[in-house]
């Protein structure tokens, strides 16, 4: 059987669609899959923001703290990408080299780093030479 296609009346028409799946289910026999589609995101949202609203107020900082920091990260690198290549090798280099000499003087760095600061660690200075 033929029917109009949704929103243009006449224009068109179109197969009706009734194909099975593996398991036997008919697809694609809904009249206006559009409608229940925006119904059914309406339902969803309801139910996230009832879960939303359940959460302890700690993870919802945490959240818009890290909804904030990927905002921070998006405007740094447009900046970056505005900037003299130079100057901004230079700042990643500083950054690095304080982020290496932190780890090795405080031991904090993360275990997959860890054999390589080992390797690093006799020739930087530590709180253990002064003692």
């Amino acid at each position: 059987m033929d029917r109009p296609t949704p929103g243009r009346e006449g224009a068109e028409t179109r197969p009706e669609r009734k194909e099975k799946n593996k398991t036997g289910t008919i697809i694609g026999s809904c009249p206006h899959p559009a409608l229940i589609t925006s119904q059914g995101m309406f339902y969803f949202a309801v139910s996230s923001i009832d879960k939303i609203q359940h959460l302890p107020k700690k993870n919802l900082v945490n959240l818009g703290l890290a909804a904030l920091l990927v905002l921070v990260v998006i405007v740094l690198f447009k900046v970056a990408a505005r900037m003299n290549k130079f100057v901004l090798g230079i700042i990643i280099l500083v950054t690095f080299m304080i982020l290496m000499l932190t780890w090795v003087h405080e031991r904090n760095e993360p275990k997959v780093l860890t054999p390589f600061i080992d390797a690093i660690a006799p020739y930087v200075p530590n709180p253990k030479w002064g003692k």
